[in-house]
């Protein structure tokens, strides 16, 4: 059994229907009280996973109250490792080729994507979505840039290559903008996609690490908006598989037997919505705390639903009260991973500008906004401020702004990340 800053570790690696792919060796560590379990995101690297898991476990124990509260004997480590696509976030020019403010407005476009580049870009999807005919599919790809005709049946494959079956109310909601004809995609997809403003520049009083980012410049032109078209198709892909394999993880975890062993559950990305799915799913087991980091699903997935909009597909760990302790969500518009694929979700689905990517977006993602359309008093708003502990409270949701920690998508292992985690699953 391998360790991490002198926890015992436990690899469960499992399929994208959530089997095991090694039925030998335990769930979890034997001998413990209290189980992190971990969940990665937009990767299909165990490495990058490892690097995610050990940075984020070596930074909590590093704390001062680290080595106090982890090194009791209490806790161990179970790390999920299942088959995540690397999704393509901004398709930017380089970072260093930007010199505008930050702001919607900064989101201007570069040059288009060299072919090169979509052509690789389409083999890696096809892998992904298992397509039998590859060679096919990145010859519909090649011609979907010249929109019309093409794009419509490359729209037309996509959605038979990421059938609905299986998908909740929620996901299928999402992906109304789907069944757009593939040449109207193709053709406002083009253009790059303006971003809402960080919540500093929206009137917050932080003034973090966001303030000081620069808005990259998007790639612009028919290739970008064909690898945008297939983004958004593996994106959805992605959020279903989460479910099936979060769910499938909550019969495993009982079935290996939980009893006088306090739950934690901590997600990143995709993986947020895979432990968000296991919370949902567990019948016999309530975990202890549910911590969402940069969490690339929904914003309304634990809310009421409100008009058009469904209730989330995951209510039932709010409303029924799954989690006995902290449910920490951090949420940054740093993250342009998230919030790029919303706005993307909500231009294709007719929402007005204004709207984009922000809470009041049918389509807004809760790495970028936090749990919406929750009801009185199930969630409590803050900021998170570097250097300082946060109070997180019991038994509700806890929005947390992270502008001031959070940089981007992937950074969610650093020092400050570990401090909330580490408040977390802190004993009770």
């Amino acid at each position: 059994m391998d360790r991490i800053a002198g926890l015992p570790f436990v690899r469960l690696k499992l399929d994208k229907h959530g089997e095991r792919i090694d039925a030998v060796g335990p769930v979890h560590p034997p001998g413990i009280r209290s189980l992190i379990v971990l969940a990665h995101g937009w990767k299909n690297d165990e490495a990058a996973a490892d690097s995610l898991y050990r940075g984020l476990i070596e930074n909590m124990h590093g704390l001062p109250d680290g080595q106090r509260i982890l090194d009791d004997g209490r806790f161990g480590i179970t790390g999920i490792y299942w088959p995540a696509f690397v999704f393509k976030p901004d398709l930017t020019m380089l970072e260093s080729d930007a010199a505008t403010p930050q702001g919607g407005a900064a989101s201007v476009g570069g040059g288009d994507l060299a072919a090169t580049e979509l052509e690789s870009f389409a083999e890696h999807v096809a892998v992904f979505l298992d397509v039998k005919d590859v060679a096919s599919f990145k010859d519909q790809v090649r011609r979907a840039t010249g929109g019309g005709g093409a794009a419509d049946k490359l729209a037309e494959r996509l959605r038979e290559e990421t059938p609905a079956a299986d998908a909740d109310a929620e996901i299928v909601f999402e992906q109304e903008g789907r069944n757009t004809k593939g040449s109207r995609l193709v053709e406002f997809l083009k253009s790059p996609p303006a971003l809402p403003e960080s919540s500093d520049t929206q009137g917050g009083a932080m003034g973090g690490i966001g303030s000081a980012i620069r808005r990259p410049r998007f790639l612009a032109g028919p290739r970008a908006a064909v690898a945008r078209l297939l983004n958004q198709f593996t994106y959805f892909e992605m959020k279903k598989r989460a479910g099936i394999v979060g769910a499938k993880l909550a019969e495993t975890l009982e079935a290996d037997g939980l009893a006088g062993v306090q739950l934690h559950l901590v997600g990143h990305s995709f993986g947020a919505r895979l432990v968000t799915s296991t919370a949902s799913h567990l019948q016999t087991v309530y975990p202890r705390s549910m911590t969402l980091l940069q969490a690339a699903y929904s914003h309304n997935a634990l809310g009421l639903g409100k008009h058009k909009v469904p209730q989330g597909a995951f209510r039932n760990v709010v409303a029924n009260k799954r989690v006995n302790g902290p449910i920490t969500i951090t949420h940054t518009h740093n993250d342009r991973a998230v919030g790029i694929a919303y706005v993307i979700a909500s231009r294709a689905s007719g929402v007005v500008a204004a709207r984009f990517g922000g809470p009041s977006d049918p389509f807004g993602g809760m790495g970028a906004n936090g749990a919406q359309l929750m009801a009185d008093g199930e969630a409590v708003a803050a900021h998170i401020i570097a250097g300082q502990t946060p109070s997180l409270k019991p038994n509700v949701i806890n929005n947390l702004q992270a502008d001031a920690i959070i940089a981007d998508h992937n950074d969610v292992a650093n020092v400050e990340v570990a401090r909330l985690v580490l408040q977390s699953v802190r004993p009770q």
